[in-house]
């Protein structure tokens, strides 16, 4: 697994974790949140540096 890919995979088995907990299921609505909440953190790091 590249670096440069885990931490996209991480987040994502957690938030599928996270919305199986919540009794959400996988659709558009949780494929909206996971890519909001990725873009934002690189959109963060990029306007920080």
């Amino acid at each position: 697994i590249l670096p440069i890919a885990l931490p996209g995979i991480i987040t994502g088995i957690a938030l599928l974790a996270t919305f199986k907990t919540l009794g959400i299921e996988p659709g558009m609505f949780t494929i909206i949140v996971g890519h909001a909440t990725f873009c934002v953190v690189i959109v963060y790091n990029n306007v920080i540096a």
